[in-house]
């Protein structure tokens, strides 16, 4: 069985919260556009063709020579670009509205295709078969379903296991789904009546996830420990402005993409030692 590569692969769960994003981006989108012209849903056609061409042409050129050998974060945050100019002015133009259907159609390609990375990637890396690991908010959720999927052998860890994929499914529907969804009168008022302090029961599988980390000394289960506990204090603060995490997320991982970039470039620019030298400082004894 091949490795399971956060950011390059998805689960069963991962692909259906990504399929159920990308399907309530497009009923946005299409309630956004009711009523416009059809040369104004053109221009949003063609700035989506546009946006598609642009990323597929650089996947293309960049994929060996440059994406393959630099960090994730590093292609994530420069991918995200795009995405983050969106919030700036949400519905505002055309062209806004042609970044809100590359995404919300990305979302479903990459629930279709399994892929695990960045959304804007999802369909480049479908046409040209290549796929290299980036990161996106979806990826808390395949941090989790991962941590999930390698419980240990027994009933009571069985049994644990489908309490803490329960209370994760009910977590993500309730404070990643719904506010997606505000738009439907019946889902908004469902998510004004949802609790936000309920997203606290994210911390049960945090609590697992974390014991399981420190038995088993699992760094995939130390990863979800920390994801589950750091998106608890998230869904409860943004539940309380009657948003979902997303944006946040991909803020932070452009904010990582240009820390580490920033490093990368650091180390770069500074002089290196003589690989000799460095042997020589390794063997000298220690001073007397």
């Amino acid at each position: 069985m091949d490795e399971f590569i956060i950011g390059r692969d998805s689960g069963p769960a991962g692909r259906i919260l990504r399929l159920l994003a990308g399907l309530a981006g497009l009923g946005l989108l299409a309630r956004r556009l009711n009523g416009a012209s059809l040369a104004q849903i053109a221009l949003v056609a063609v700035f989506f063709l546009m946006l598609v061409v642009a990323y597929s042409v650089v996947w293309r050129l960049l994929a060996d020579r440059v994406i393959g050998r630099i960090s994730p974060w590093i292609t994530s945050a420069v991918l995200l670009l795009p995405v983050l100019a969106y919030g700036t002015n949400p519905g505002g133009s055309a062209f806004f509205n042609g970044i809100a259907a590359c995404m919300s159609i990305s979302l479903i390609v990459n629930a279709v295709s399994g892929y695990g990375g960045v959304e804007v990637a999802a369909i480049p890396a479908l046409v040209w078969r290549r796929r290299y690991p980036t990161y996106s908010p979806f990826n808390t959720a395949d941090l989790l379903e991962r941590a999930l999927r390698e419980r240990s052998e027994g009933v009571l860890p069985a049994v644990v296991a489908a309490v803490s994929a329960v209370i994760c499914v009910a977590v993500f529907a309730g404070y990643w789904l719904v506010p997606l969804l505000s738009y439907i009168p019946a889902v908004a008022a469902v998510g004004k009546a949802l609790p936000g302090m309920a997203a606290c029961a994210l911390l049960v599988p945090a609590a697992v996830f974390g014991y399981e980390a420190w038995r088993r000394k699992s760094r995939s289960q130390a990863l979800a420990a920390a994801t589950a506990a750091l998106l608890t204090p998230a869904f409860v603060i943004l539940s309380q402005r009657g948003g979902g995490p997303q944006g946040v997320l991909w803020g932070s991982i452009a904010i990582v993409g240009v820390v580490v970039g920033i490093v990368a470039l650091v180390r770069m620019l500074l002089p290196r030692r003589p690989a000799a030298e460095q042997a020589e400082q390794a063997t000298d004894p220690l001073p007397q």
